[in-house]
């Protein structure tokens, strides 16, 4: 069974997520989960500053998502077809003037 790889050549949808949570009386915690793709990061960045939001510090990560689909042409041959995306999963401690984020706030981000 021939095996062919591509680099997210498969049209995957990876739900964006994003959480905010208080993470002390002075600051709160942006959990973002989203298909990663060159400028994302600045792009997150963007978002965030655009609302007047502080990001003291981030903690940036990805991971593999690993998918695979079999196809049967004519019922006689079967491909297996494999493919890897990268899932950015991002972390950011913000404020705003120096307190945590408010619940309508944190919505207009989230």
């Amino acid at each position: 069974m021939p095996t062919f790889l591509y680099p997210c050549m498969l049209d995957v949808d990876i739900a964006t997520r994003i959480h905010v949570k208080d993470d002390g009386p002075k600051k709160s915690l942006l959990h973002s989960e989203t298909a990663d793709r060159p400028g994302l990061l600045l792009e997150i960045i963007q978002i965030i500053t655009d609302v007047n939001v502080d990001v003291e510090s981030a903690e940036i990560d990805a991971e593999v998502l690993a998918l695979s689909l079999f196809l049967s042409l004519c019922c006689v041959h079967c491909f297996l077809f494999s493919s890897t995306c990268l899932v950015a999963k991002d972390k950011f401690h913000v404020s705003y003037r120096g307190a945590a984020l408010s619940p309508s706030l944190s919505q207009v981000i989230g």
